[in-house]
């Protein structure tokens, strides 16, 4: 992933879905590889961005010395603040959530704008009971009550704060909406129940959890609570029999591959419109290339029948060779690349995707195949930490957000990188103060 060189979740979830992800890379690798070194979007794309449980911030005290010295007055100029570029990255967006059990009281206490340093707040379940009265419904009603200026003083305003670690379960349990955490039926006794209610589709079914019909032990996102004890997928807990993709029993491929060339196919195009008609097999996969990657797939030639040299057996041109003939294109990025490659011009023993049929035999980047100069981070050589800051220091910079539009400028040297937290992690980095000669704290 990293060698794509995405630079967010939205650049990450366009690829995603644009039929260019390998079928062994998953859309979802924060559940794929939870258990299995996930640790956030910076680290799978490269960035260097740390996940917000993961990163470290000063402790409770520091941090809110350090803003009483701003002198801002309002939640509102916080956000602004945030959003400038001149917070350190060591002091938090949400000082409310991330030092709820360990100091914080109220934006007056942060602030140090002469509101009460600590707060005895009434007990959770006397506290609940008196916003059960209240009879609001959602989360929104709850802050609009708490911005009327009518809540008692001794009811917290973040009750999910204040309550952590002495009764809160969640919005739903303090608001009395019947919603609630744990405590759910045995996943075959919760189906059951589901397919007596005759729903068809996952929309009846978010139709059916707003409706407030929804026993208060049945969950409304049993995707989730039932991953790991019983859940196969939306067909089998509505009882329509649809049944997940990956969980799908398909003939084998030469079984498959048979039947589709009887029936007489001449495109991908034909192929696509004969999945949507309804007449294909459920034993049949719509996406074959995928289903059978590893069992038999050539290509949509062979799968069809209509004799095109099958892909995995194609000799293609040597990795050098290939690239010197893409190089002559004159072609100017991945997206100019992938039109060309659809365009029909593209001669048979140049392969569509290089990055795999060339992995391991000269691969670099997009940038060197197509010889636009651009190559991937990990292949760039970059100056030694030292001579790097130096040129960085020198250029007078004083803030992250002018580092930032420096580096999209158009005049950053390409041995100076971009993301220098990332490129010099090991290497003699401290942090973005340390980097621009500001003296800023940073965290490492």
């Amino acid at each position: 992933m990293r060698k794509l060189e995405l630079r967010n979740y939205d650049d990450w979830r366009e690829y995603a879905k644009s039929g260019d992800r390998p079928h062994d890379i998953p859309y979802d690798p924060y559940n794929a590889y939870a258990e299995a070194g996930w640790s956030g979007w910076g680290d799978w794309l490269g960035t260097g961005a740390i996940s917000s449980h993961l990163r470290k911030y000063r402790s409770f005290k520091e941090a809110r010395a350090f803003v009483h010295g701003i002198g801002l007055k309002s939640a509102t100029e916080w956000r602004a603040y945030c959003k400038s570029g001149k917070k350190p990255s060591d002091i938090p967006n949400t000082p409310y959530a991330v030092y709820a059990n360990t100091g914080w009281s109220s934006w007056g206490d942060w602030f140090g704008t002469g509101s009460v340093y600590s707060r005895e707040w009434r007990s959770f379940k006397k506290a609940r009971a008196f916003v059960h009265s209240l009879g609001l419904k959602s989360e929104g009603e709850w802050r609009e009550y708490c911005n009327s200026g009518r809540r008692p003083s001794d009811i917290p305003s973040n009750p999910s704060g204040a309550y952590a670690q002495s009764g809160w379960v969640g919005w739903g349990d303090w608001l009395g909406t019947r919603s609630r955490r744990g405590g759910w039926q045995h996943f075959k006794k919760a189906r059951a129940f589901v397919r007596r209610l005759g729903l068809n589709s996952h929309a009846e079914w978010r139709e059916y959890c707003q409706s407030d019909r929804k026993p208060n032990d049945i969950p409304a996102k049993p995707d989730r609570v039932y991953a790991q004890s019983g859940w196969i997928g939306w067909g089998d807990w509505l009882g329509t029999g649809g049944v997940a993709t990956r969980l799908r029993k398909y003939l084998s491929f030469a079984k498959a591959r048979a039947l589709v060339h009887s029936l007489g196919l001449n495109s991908f195009a034909e192929w696509r419109e004969y999945c949507k008609s309804g007449q294909k097999p459920k034993s049949i996969p719509a996406q074959p290339d995928r289903t059978y990657a590893n069992t038999g797939w050539s290509g949509w030639g062979d799968w069809l029948g209509t004799q095109t040299i099958a892909t995995r057996i194609r000799k293609y041109q040597s990795f050098t060779k290939a690239r010197a003939f893409v190089r002559s294109l004159g072609l100017k990025s991945q997206t100019e690349w992938r039109k060309y490659v659809k365009s029909g011009k593209k001669p048979i023993d140049i392969p569509s995707a290089p990055n795999q049929v060339y992995a391991e035999a000269g691969w670099v980047g997009f940038g060197d195949w197509l010889g636009t100069g651009t190559v991937a981070p990990r292949w760039r050589q970059y100056r030694s930490f030292k001579q790097a800051r130096a040129f960085a220091r020198s250029l007078g910079l004083k803030s992250q957000m002018e580092w930032l539009d420096y580096t999209r400028s158009g005049k950053k040297p390409d041995d100076v990188p971009a993301y220098p937290g990332q490129t010099y992690a090991r290497k003699g980095w401290v942090g973005l103060g340390d980097w621009l000669g500001t003296d800023t704290r940073s965290t490492r």
